[in-house]
């Protein structure tokens, strides 16, 4: 399905990226990176047993439902921080679309969208219904990212 209007896209990846999409122009916020890495793949990976190699949850080596009550917590906070961001933002701009995208396995991603989806629907916004959903790029999208970057400069539009 094709996106209708403005929305918030979201990459969690190591850690969690976002941009502002108004009227097919893309907008980065001054955050930086770290803003929220606690709900990226890296805040995921604290919470794990050493054990677990960076390694083995990028290349997709190991059974991502073996991770337990330690993914299930990491996919309630990550979606209720991102739900929260939504929310703020509101207070700006009238926003009502988030998208979420990861390289995580999709039952992942599903979960993170459902909690978000969750947490808005018991936030009091006002501003009708906010809707999350999650990219059909799936495990692709770093790299469809990175073949797009040299057209990514022509709409980004950068803040001081």
């Amino acid at each position: 399905p094709q996106i209708e209007g403005d929305y918030l896209f979201c990459l969690v990846g190591s850690n969690v990226e976002n941009r502002l999409i108004l009227d097919h122009r893309v907008y980065v916020g001054t955050a930086g990176p770290g803003a929220l890495s606690d709900f990226g793949i890296d805040g995921l990976m604290r919470r794990l047993p050493q054990s677990v190699t960076a390694e083995s949850i990028w290349r997709h080596e190991t059974e991502w439902s073996d991770f337990g009550d330690a993914l299930t917590s990491w996919t309630k906070d990550c979606g209720e921080a991102l739900a929260e961001m939504l929310v703020t933002l509101q207070r700006f701009v009238d926003v009502t679309q988030m998208i979420i995208a990861s390289p995580l396995p999709e039952t992942v991603c599903s979960e993170v969208c459902a909690n978000a989806e969750q947490n808005l629907a018991a936030e009091p916004h006002g501003h009708g219904t906010l809707n999350v959903r999650s990219s059909h790029l799936g495990t692709w999208v770093l790299a469809i990212g990175a073949a797009r970057l040299p057209f990514h400069s022509r709409f980004m539009v950068q803040s001081e």
